[in-house]
C-alpha cells in the first residue's frame, strides 16, 4: 500500500475521532435522590432535557427551612460533557462548569482545576437505587461524601 495513502487514512481517522460527540448514558442519574443525616435532608432531583442532557436541583433542608439550593445541568458542548452548578448567593450566582474527565459503567467524574472548592465531583452508582457523591479538591481532609438512595 502506498505510504501517502496510509498516512491519509491515519489522519482521517484521527480527525474523525475528535469531531464525534461521545454518547454517554446519564439515565442512571434521572430521578429523585435523598439522604438524611442528623435531622438534615439532602436531595438531588434530576430530569432529562434537550434529548441527551440533564437538568437538576440540589437542596438541603434543616428542620422546615431550605438552607442550600443549587441549580444543576449536565450537557454536551464542543465534544465534551459539562456539569454546571449555580449556587444561589455564592459566586455572584454565576455558574461554575466542570468537564467530564472520566466515565465508566457506574462512575462519572467532573473536574475544574481552576475552581477552589470543589474542583472534582464524582458520582458513583453503587446500585441502580444507591449513589455516592464525592466532592473535593485533592485534600482528603476537606473531601465530602454523601450517599443517596433513589426516592421515586
Amino acid at each position: 500500500m502506498n505510504m501517502k495513502y496510509c498516512l491519509f487514512l491515519v489522519l482521517v481517522g484521527l480527525c474523525s475521532c475528535g469531531v464525534q460527540q461521545e454518547e454517554i448514558d446519564l439515565s442512571s442519574l434521572s430521578g429523585n435522590w435523598i439522604t438524611e443525616s442528623e435531622g438534615t435532608i439532602f436531595c438531588e432531583d434530576w430530569g432529562v432535557f434537550s434529548g441527551s442532557g440533564l437538568i437538576g436541583i440540589g437542596y438541603m433542608i434543616e428542620g422546615v427551612d431550605t438552607t442550600f439550593t443549587e441549580k444543576l445541568r449536565i450537557f454536551p458542548e464542543n465534544g465534551s460533557w459539562i456539569y454546571e452548578a449555580t449556587v444561589f448567593e455564592q459566586n455572584n450566582s454565576e455558574s461554575i462548569e466542570f468537564i467530564m474527565t472520566s466515565d465508566s459503567l457506574n462512575i462519572f467524574v467532573f473536574e475544574n482545576p481552576l475552581h477552589d472548592f470543589p474542583n472534582k465531583i464524582t458520582y458513583n452508582f453503587c446500585t441502580p437505587e444507591e449513589m455516592k457523591v464525592n466532592v473535593g479538591n485533592g485534600n482528603p481532609a476537606s473531601e465530602m461524601s454523601v450517599s443517596f438512595r433513589k426516592n421515586d
